[in-house]
């Protein structure tokens, strides 16, 4: 946030988290927290934020509301759903978030959007 605030980047969407790898025995992930921006050549260089593009995705969502920290349980949520029905889906969710927690508030009240993309056969 630090580096969009410095350059004054206007943000083009809400936030999200996309899940890169997830291991469930573990209880570990690894992911990329992305703040959604114009494209353009003109970005300063930086050795700590990186840019790509994320394209669109078909996947089955849950709309989760509480504490970000606790998201997850809308993952499996939506497993369960997928599996309840018979869709074959990736194991790589991702978060939109609506709410910023750093603006305080009652974390009761924060909305994300929980995608689980569906494996295109």
């Amino acid at each position: 946030m630090g580096y969009i605030n410095e350059n004054e980047i206007e943000l083009q969407g809400d936030p999200y988290l996309e899940v890169t790898k997830w291991n469930e025995e573990a209880a570990t992930i690894e992911y990329n927290f992305c703040f959604p921006i114009a494209k353009s050549d003109a970005l300063p260089a930086s050795d700590l934020v990186f840019f790509k593009e994320s394209p669109a995705f078909r996947a089955i969502k849950a709309e989760f509301n509480g504490n970000y920290a606790i998201a997850n349980n809308a993952w499996y949520y939506l497993l369960d759903y997928a599996e309840q029905n018979n869709l074959k889906v990736k194991s790589l969710p991702t978060e939109l978030y609506l709410d910023d927690p750093q603006s305080g508030g009652d974390a009761m009240n924060w909305k994300a959007h929980i995608y689980l993309p569906l494996v295109n056969e």
